[in-house]
């Protein structure tokens, strides 16, 4: 591949099927199920995971390979769910820490149920570019003084976000579609919400743009032609000013916003 007339290293990547699933059910703390809420495996150890959605009936379905997870869940409304040790063996049995038992899945005698519990309090606050609102930008919190991580997105219209959490000292951070990462703020809750924890990019700072197409050189001159744009590549951006990142369009174009340095 090569991205504006520059040649890219050639990586062969390997592909293993994921042929097991780990299946579960998903409730609250009223023991009522939860839909459409996002339940992820990951593996710590291989580096990799795989999520799926809760179902109208709060099952879900992940699909594996065989290894060891962690598995937990996150619902905008809701929060996130205690974290789960998984282990699916070779035959595609499941066990749920470190029991001995293999699950049943989502019913049976010995169901995996995931518990999501909404925490006692609320951050909240809004997303702008500095005027208009910003939706769909990344936000994240994570305690600093104990266990403790929560999630959101801004509201598409709004730029609005709510992050549920329970007391203590929490770091605050944002992604802003196409300005990157926003400083991280300090929070302390302590028996009451925090409102007004906004982001924007910074005053003052100068942005620069780079624009360009990521293609296969098919024809081998050694330029772009129109049908060589590859879809769906990450174009990251790092340095001492920030970082950002996009994908790049259908005909293999981009266009990435930084702070110049």
């Amino acid at each position: 591949a090569k991205i504006n007339g520059f040649g890219v290293t050639n990586v062969d990547l390997s592909i293993q099927v994921a042929d097991k699933t780990i299946t579960g059910v998903l409730k609250d703390e009223n023991n009522k199920t939860v839909a459409n809420a996002m339940v992820y495996a990951y593996s710590s150890a291989g580096g990799f995971g795989s999520h799926a959605e809760s179902s109208a009936s709060g099952v879900f379905a992940i699909k594996v390979i065989a290894g060891s997870y962690v598995v937990g869940s996150f619902s905008p409304d809701l929060g996130q769910s205690k974290e789960v040790a998984v282990v699916v063996d070779s035959s595609g049995s499941s066990f749920v820490d470190g029991s001995p038992t293999v699950s049943t899945g989502a019913s049976g005698a010995n169901p995996l149920v995931l518990k999501i519990t909404q925490p006692d309090y609320k951050i909240t606050g809004r997303v702008t570019d500095g005027t208009n609102a910003v939706g769909n930008a990344s936000i994240y919190a994570y305690r600093t003084d104990g266990p403790g991580h929560a999630d959101a997105i801004t509201d598409s219209s709004t730029g609005n976000y709510t992050l549920y959490v329970d007391n203590g000292s929490w770091k605050v951070g944002a992604f802003i579609p196409g300005f990157g990462q926003a400083s991280e703020q300090t929070v302390t809750v302590s028996g009451a919400n925090k409102s007004d924890i906004n982001f924007a990019p910074t005053s003052g700072t100068t942005y620069s743009i780079l624009s360009g197409a990521i293609y296969e050189d098919a024809s081998g001159n050694n330029g772009f032609n129109a049908g060589e744009g590859l879809e769906g590549a990450v174009i990251r951006l790092s340095g001492t000013a920030g970082t950002n990142e996009v994908i790049s369009g259908s005909d293999g174009a981009f266009s990435v916003r930084v702070p110049s340095g």
